[in-house]
């Protein structure tokens, strides 16, 4: 996602310079995660970040990886959000989506960066969370998507194969 900020259009809506504007996202999807590893962009591996993650859920999210403390993360955090701290985030500009009932969890990231090499994906089902939206283990792509790339391999193997054929055929050049 990308943002462009006008000037000219925030000052038209009463805004001042260092008031925030909210971006809300809503994005369905079955492995939902929170992209950890941004943070230490542009960081030395021994530089520190200290970041907090607020998740407000349906449910008691599982986590992965799970925030234990040595990893960097670690749980702040974790009840039924109140009635007063829901009402409050929905009495704020743009803030309606807010939910009536939730879960809130407070995640503190205390890492050096060299440590955030992954994300933190979530899950409020049964299921457990995606390894693979965590960063922890590679997708993996179906056969029939590698379709294209074994076809140009085979492609090029069989014209080698030819190509050597040919060579091999040839008559031997007559020497004077």
């Amino acid at each position: 996602m990308a943002a462009v900020f006008d000037a000219d259009a925030a000052k038209a809506r009463g805004q001042r310079v260092g008031d925030g504007t909210p971006v809300h996202l809503v994005i369905p999807t079955p492995s939902p995660w929170v992209p950890l590893r941004i943070l230490g962009l542009g960081k030395s591996a021994q530089d520190r970040i200290d970041a907090d993650v607020y998740l407000l859920t349906d449910t008691n999210p599982q986590m992965l990886p799970v925030p234990v403390g040595a990893n960097g993360m670690r749980i702040d955090h974790s009840a039924k959000a109140t009635d007063s701290l829901l009402n409050d985030l929905r009495s704020d500009k743009g803030m309606d989506w807010v939910p009536s009932a939730g879960w809130l969890t407070k995640v503190a990231i205390d890492a050096n960066a060299g440590q955030l090499k992954y994300d933190l994906a979530l899950s409020t089902t049964s299921a457990a969370p995606s390894p693979v939206a965590a960063g922890l283990e590679a997708p993996i792509v179906p056969l029939r998507d590698q379709t294209p790339l074994i076809t140009g391999f085979a492609i090029v193997g069989l014209a080698l194969i030819a190509l050597g054929g040919v060579l091999l055929l040839r008559p031997a050049p007559v020497r004077a």
